[in-house]
This record gives C-alpha cells, structure tokens and sequence, in this order.
C-alpha cells in the first residue's frame, strides 16, 4: 500500500500542477460552494495525514527490517522493491492492484458522487458498472468496506410518517 500511495500522490499533484492536460471533457469548469470546497480542503487535509503516515509506515518498516535475521531481512527487502517497481501506468481497472484498493481510489476520486448516492446497493451497481462483477464481488463485501471508511446512507426502510397536531 505504501508503493501505491506514493504513486497515488505523485498523480495528484501532477493532475494539480497540469489540471488542462488531464482534463479529458472541455466543458467548463463549475464553481465551487464555500462548503463544497471546505469538504475538498479537509479531504485533501485528510489524504495529505494519510500519505505522511503511509511514509511513517515504510520508514519503520524499512528500520525494523536490519532487526531481524538475515534471510528475513532478505526476503522482506526483495519484496519491498518489487512492490515498488510496479508502477501503475494508468488510472485503468486491473492496473492499481486488488479490487479493494481500487474501490478505495474510485472512492476517493469520485466523493462528490458517491455522497449523493441513497444507498450501499446503488453504490455496488457503479462498482459493477465500472469495474465488473467478478472485481466487485457481493454487496456485503462493498458494504464493509463503506462500514470501515465510515460512510453512511440514507437509514433503510420506509420513512417515519410526520405526526400531525390539531389545534
């Protein structure tokens, strides 16, 4: 995961620095709520914590890799290089590595989206829609990673009726 957001990041900020040439439509640009670029300034907060932690992360893991024997020490650093040289050429399904961490970065790219949506089902068939089925898997498996990412929508079932008071 480590070697994924370092990729991850560098797309960012080149998508930052050149937004022209990453955009594929030539339709303009909308503006921005106040609120709606509060919640872009704490998602990028948030993903700038997350990406200084995954960096804490492969530090550590590096330092306490000499810790251990030999052949361990080995294994682990072969594999840690190997992780890295797999750079994702493209944005592309198949490409970012397994399913889940792919559902993270659709997550990610598409919030705004998402956040609309009514519930974990509908969310499932977009993942389906872009992604396959065979990628995706049940909607138990989509909603656990909703569960775990702490996103919620609209309580299930049939709406409370209003109570009406006569005067």
């Amino acid at each position: 995961m480590c070697e994924m957001a370092v990729w991850m990041m560098e797309w960012l900020n080149a998508q930052i620095e050149n937004p022209d040439e990453m955009k594929e439509d030539s339709s303009p640009e909308k503006e921005l709520t106040e609120d709606e670029f509060k919640n872009g300034q704490a998602v990028l907060g948030s993903l700038q914590d997350w990406y200084m932690a995954m960096r804490r992360l492969a530090k550590r893991a590096l330092c306490s890799s000499v810790d251990q024997t030999y052949e361990d020490m080995t294994d682990f650093l072969l594999g840690y290089a190997e992780a890295f040289s797999r750079k994702p050429k493209t944005l592309k399904v198949g490409n970012l590595g397994n399913p889940t961490f792919e559902i993270y970065v659709f997550m990610l790219m598409y919030w705004r989206a998402i956040e609309q949506m009514d519930s974990v089902r509908q969310f499932h068939e977009v993942l389906i829609t872009v992604m396959g089925a065979s990628r995706i898997g049940d909607q138990k498996r989509v909603e656990k990673i909703c569960q775990r990412m702490g996103l919620s929508f609209r309580k299930a079932g049939r709406p409370k009726k209003l109570i009406q008071t006569t005067a």
